[in-house]
């Protein structure tokens, strides 16, 4: 397995290098050199390759997990040596701004905001906060409406970073340096660094959805806080409802209350019934969409292209818009995916309540990549499907 690990890693950095050497058009997922300053690519190429030295990235991750134990125990300590963290990765989102922070909607939400709206059906409290923040701090201070979207991102990527290493905490308590560096390796990070657009705040909340739903199926504790949760990403953004839709009656429908406690009560059977209607809403989607239902209409594909759409679901162009996309924002999955199907091999027939989590979330992402509409292009529209994917 560590081969097969080992070389499906290499492959993958050898295609980046590639892709931003060569500058192949059809590989925009991996081509940095448009995003970054040439010699930010060059490192990141240079560092990819180093951890491909397994003595280095041994040494790498030992002192990765050195500097962890290392972190003050003590509750002011911690508090301190937190806040300078934050500090310090606050500036680097705002220093390191992305150089194309406004595209399609990015442009559409400022504008909107200049013109007084305070509402936006599918991102409530996203644009509501992003609204009062510029009408309330930023315009009298002086700055412009993106400095509002730059201050917010900033402040969730530091929110999403804690939850990621608490995350990895969790998975993988003995090698939690390795596997945060591997998920923070998504190029899901962009979204932080002074992109202006509706996805930073939503992103950040995943990582503490998906430890809070994995705290409740395996320590058997009460669902309430994973349905809050729910609640606030749904109605910060719309799509954190529909990724999150399968997980939320997962737990919902383990839960049996006894006598004063809450058991758990997962079967493959309950996977599969959730896994077939998961696969039924999605389908119920393209059905509205194909009898002209405006609002599925627009946003969902048809499942081959026609005149109006060009691109189908099962059309070459929009499969290769997905593999991009996955390339951008799935690079830790793609890694590990043979690690992922082995674990699931060896735990058949019964499969750990964080597996079924998995799947139920790879189900759904998956659905949502292949069947919705990038209304904007697969380019332009990479930062929602970053969420999915």
């Amino acid at each position: 397995m560590q081969r097969i690990l080992t070389a499906v890693t290499f492959l993958i950095v050898a295609v980046f290098a590639v892709a931003n050497l060569v500058g192949i058009p059809s590989l925009w997922g991996f081509n940095l050199f448009k995003f970054l300053p040439a010699p930010w690519v060059w490192l990141s190429i240079g560092f990819a390759g180093l951890l491909l030295v397994p003595s280095i990235s041994r040494s790498l991750g030992i002192s990765l997990e050195a500097a962890l134990a290392g972190f003050p125990r003590r509750a002011a300590h911690a508090y301190a040596a937190a806040g300078v963290i934050s500090l310090v990765l606050g500036l680097l989102f705002v220093w390191f701004r992305a150089s194309l922070p406004l595209l399609g909607d990015g442009v559409l939400r400022t504008n909107e905001i200049l013109d007084g709206a305070w509402f936006y059906p599918s991102e409530m409290l996203d644009f509501l906060l992003h609204a009062a923040l510029f009408r309330f701090i930023f315009d009298p201070l002086g700055f412009d409406v993106s400095a509002t979207y730059w201050a917010t991102a900033a402040a969730a990527g530091i929110v999403f970073l804690c939850g990621l290493l608490r995350l990895a905490r969790y998975l993988y308590p003995s090698q939690a340096a390795g596997a945060f560096l591997l998920m923070v390796s998504s190029g899901l990070m962009v979204l932080f660094f002074g992109y202006v657009e509706s996805y930073a705040i939503v992103a950040a909340l995943f990582p503490y959805l998906i430890h809070s739903g994995l705290n409740i199926l395996d320590r058997r504790s009460s669902p309430r806080p994973f349905i809050l949760l729910y609640l606030l990403a749904a109605c910060t953004h719309l799509i954190a409802g529909i990724l999150f839709f399968p997980v939320l009656l997962l737990i919902l429908l383990t839960t049996r209350k006894g006598e004063g406690t809450i058991e758990r009560s997962v079967s493959p059977k309950m996977l599969t019934a959730l896994i077939v209607l998961t696969f039924g809403g999605f389908a119920a989607g393209i059905a509205g969409s194909m009898v002209g239902v405006d609002l599925l209409d627009r946003n969902i594909l048809p499942i081959i292209g026609t005149a109006a759409q060009s691109h189908g679901i099962f059309s070459p162009g929009h499969l290769a818009i997905i593999a991009n996309w996955l390339l951008l924002s799935a690079l830790p999955a793609l890694v590990l995916a043979p690690v992922l199907v082995n674990a699931l091999r060896i735990q058949r027939p019964s499969l750990s309540p964080s597996a079924m989590l998995a799947i139920l979330l790879g189900v759904s992402s998956g659905l949502f990549i292949f069947i919705f509409n990038p209304q904007l292009g697969g380019p332009r529209d990479w930062d929602l499907f970053s969420l999915p994917a």
